[in-house]
């Protein structure tokens, strides 16, 4: 199920960038819109910033900062000195925060004052508590969000509990995922640390179903969901969302599928 000519128009496309994107990434334009830097600097080496710097327009560029990284403002700033100021800036708490390190949200509250970069974070739908943290990230100073995958039944309410809150001219990008098997499916509910939950929400459960089939195509559960988000709407018919996020880890032979279609809708 491929969306419609109507669903794409004026849609924002990020991808994740990695070193198996980066291979692929003349076959996702002109869709794609934005290429998001990790900052994981023990996978990433400064070869690979340059890569992607090289391969990517500044206006493309989104370069993800992990707060964890960072207990003063003096590292902060320093971290993103090097960043054009047209291209974005992705707030992360990241995997290692503790007591003496830099939430995002204080990070944004910094940066708003000392740099002229968009700034966006991080949401996740799957978790109904996130609709408290959106709005305090919205409150300091972040223009646009990308979220995690649509896993669970909670997750389309929560979208469009986002979409209210913000302004028109906050960008709401939904993460789709990439999963070939049912390991990969649950890669995501480990990472999202809602393992048991989701594997108790009936939605996940149908997810799980459909990779537990034989000879099944990834691409095709793919499609669908893509379909689905770009469909959402809230109770007035506007869009829940202003684009799609990809997430294809390794799988990028159904990424460069969908761009195709993509592509010739551009």
């Amino acid at each position: 199920m491929k969306p419609s000519l109507a669903m794409v128009a004026n849609k924002i496309f990020s991808v994740e960038w990695n070193r198996n994107v980066a291979a692929v990434q003349h076959q996702l334009l002109p869709a794609t819109t934005d290429f998001v830097f990790p900052d994981l600097p023990e996978i990433f080496s400064d070869n690979d910033r340059a890569d992607f710097s090289d391969k990517t327009r500044p206006q493309q560029r989104v370069y993800t900062i992990a707060t964890c990284h960072h207990a003063s403002t003096e590292s902060l700033l320093k971290s993103v000195s090097h960043i054009d100021p047209e291209s974005k800036i992705l707030l992360v708490s990241g995997n290692n925060s503790g007591s003496n390190t830099m939430s995002s949200i204080d990070a944004a509250k910094i940066l708003q004052n000392e740099i002229e970069n968009s700034l966006y974070g991080v949401a996740n739908p799957n978790d109904p508590s996130s609709v408290e943290l959106f709005e305090k990230k919205l409150q300091a100073g972040m223009s646009g969000f990308i979220t995690q995958p649509l896993l669970s039944t909670h997750a389309i309410d929560t979208m469009q509990t986002y979409r209210d809150q913000a302004t028109n001219d906050v960008a709401i990008l939904a993460g789709l995922a990439f999963p070939k098997t049912v390991r990969g499916l649950r890669f995501w509910a480990k990472l999202l640390e809602q393992e048991q939950e989701l594997e108790n929400d009936a939605l996940f459960q149908r997810h799980v179903a459909y990779f537990l089939q034989p000879n099944v195509k990834p691409i095709d559960w793919i499609e669908k969901e893509l379909h689905d988000i770009l469909d959402l709407s809230n109770t007035e018919g506007d869009s829940c969302t202003d684009g799609i996020h990809f997430m294809p880890l390794k799988n990028t032979n159904d990424l460069c599928s969908i761009f195709q279609s993509l592509n010739d809708e551009s």
